[in-house]
């Protein structure tokens, strides 16, 4: 299975999960309709059938939006707050059904099914949580690092310092015993012509080597038969796409941003990512417009100025376009030239920090989607001065203007803040991630993490910026001067 299978499968299985339950509710409740109802009871379910599918939805999307299906989301809770947070969201999937049947009076729910039915709801919901906690906190994967002729110790440095919350790293394999091995804290375990013993001695799930490896003639049938043997072999770069859903720019290479699009994935953005934009804004738009209006208010009654904020961007092939937003600075905020936006930045309104808190301000580029000027998922588009500094400092940085920007995106929902060209760099990895991934999945994964991001943001923003690569990023530039990036995830 390739690393790409891997990122299907745990992709299938959320799916799964969420579909379980809604299913789990659905079955509660024809379960408790049968035992209240001797006769007709089918007849009395399908009164019930709009309160009990809008509770059903709403619990897993609700539970997708607190990261109770996230490997990576959960790792980080107890059980016991795991638990709290699944009952509390399990009294609000209710709260909604209720709702329904509020409007519907004539079809809610007596009380003697859902004596029945949110008990044996509660019971398998439960149960298939502590399933999935029993199996991300049970499961390590044991892999080695395969070192090629020449070296790959770039490679072999970073895989040294990953985060390894889900694997375990043996050892590695190399043609000879190296004194960078072992000083890199990577035990050496035997020569690569070894490797098919060396595997079954160990224990070892998988072999995570260099792009260059790949490509040795000498190892080339040792790898392919370990391949078939049901060894995953994969370069360290596919195992930080799948580990972390990001690309390391020290790792990228012509080759790889090459094949990062293939055909299916080019289908989508011609032919469905249009219509989805195009209808998760209009929806957007219709929920939305009171906390507009609110907005506009807002700034009208707190500061002098227009209301509305237009600025240039670069969208799609470097395209020029202006973005709108609702005003959160003072009109005087630039001049002295453009700069990135800082936390607790003294150029914001007072209604500027609330509308940017709760991301309110961002509503009108939903126009610039429906304008087709942006996609409502994709990197952030970014002022041509900015850019420009950047392309000059970053590697493949250029490369996140060949897909149109979004109002969200990856990097948005991944990485807390952004302030420096380090910080550039660090959401450019993400951006890359999501250009050879994008899907309709993963598109409607991130705004459902957008809005888990929004929820915690407006709780509180003490987050913490952690690198899963554990990472030294002083070899490129510092603070830049142009530009704008905002204190929050969903600001680019």
């Amino acid at each position: 299975m390739t690393s790409n299978g891997r990122i299907h499968k745990y992709r299938t299985a959320t799916v799964w999960h969420f579909l379980l339950d809604f299913l789990i509710v659905v079955l509660a409740f024809v379960v408790g309709t049968r035992i209240r109802f001797d006769e007709n009871w089918l007849f009395k379910l399908s009164q019930y059938l709009p309160g009990i599918f809008a509770g059903a939805i709403a619990l897993p999307i609700f539970l997708y939006i607190a990261g109770l299906y996230s490997t990576r989301l959960s790792g980080r809770r107890s059980p016991l707050k795991t638990y709290l947070l699944l009952s509390l969201l399990f009294v609000a999937a209710t709260a909604v059904m209720l709702a329904v049947f509020y409007v519907n009076f004539s079809t809610r729910v007596g009380r003697g099914v859902m004596l029945v039915s949110w008990p044996t709801a509660a019971v398998l919901l439960f149960s298939h949580h502590a399933l999935i906690l029993a199996q991300d906190r049970g499961r390590r994967e044991r892999i080695a690092f395969l070192v090629g002729e020449g070296g790959n110790h770039a490679e072999l440095a970073l895989l040294s310092e990953l985060d390894k919350s889900h694997f375990d790293v043996i050892g590695l394999l190399a043609n000879c015993r190296d004194e960078s091995h072992e000083i890199l804290g990577v035990p050496y375990l035997g020569n690569v012509s070894q490797a098919e013993m060396l595997v079954a001695e160990h224990r070892i799930e998988r072999l995570v080597c260099s792009e260059r490896c790949l490509y040795d003639t000498d190892i080339r049938s040792a790898l392919c038969q370990l391949r078939y043997s049901g060894i995953l072999v994969c370069p360290a770069l596919s195992l930080c796409e799948e580990e972390f859903q990001l690309a390391p720019l020290e790792l990228v290479s012509t080759d790889w941003l090459l094949t990062a699009s293939d055909s299916p994935r080019l289908i989508y953005i011609k032919k469905i990512k249009r219509g989805f934009d195009v209808s998760a804004s209009v929806a957007c738009l219709l929920l939305l417009w009171p906390a507009l209006l609110v907005g506009m208010l807002l700034v009208k009654m707190t500061s002098r100025g227009p209301v509305f904020y237009r600025q240039t961007r670069l969208g799609r092939f470097g395209k020029h376009f202006s973005m709108l937003k609702l005003r959160t600075m003072r009109t005087d905020a630039e001049e002295s030239g453009a700069r990135w936006s800082s936390e607790g930045d003294s150029r914001l309104t007072a209604a500027g920090r609330i509308l940017r808190k709760y991301r309110i301000d961002e509503i009108p580029q939903l126009f610039n989607v429906l304008r087709g000027q942006m996609s409502f998922v994709g990197p952030r588009p970014e002022r041509p001065e900015f850019v420009e500094m950047l392309n000059r400092q970053i590697p493949w940085y250029g490369e996140r203007l060949l897909i149109q920007p979004g109002l969200t995106g990856w990097a948005q929902v991944n990485y807390p803040y952004g302030s420096s060209v380090q910080d550039a760099v660090r959401k450019l990895e993400y951006d890359l991630y999501y250009m050879k991934h994008m899907g309709l999945y993963l598109d409607v994964a991130i705004l459902l993490d957008t809005v888990r991001t929004i929820l915690t943001g407006a709780i509180h923003d003490e987050r913490q910026v952690v690198d899963p690569l554990k990472r030294d990023f002083t070899s490129y530039a510092g603070s830049a001067e142009a530009g704008e990036v905002m204190p929050t995830t969903t600001r680019s």
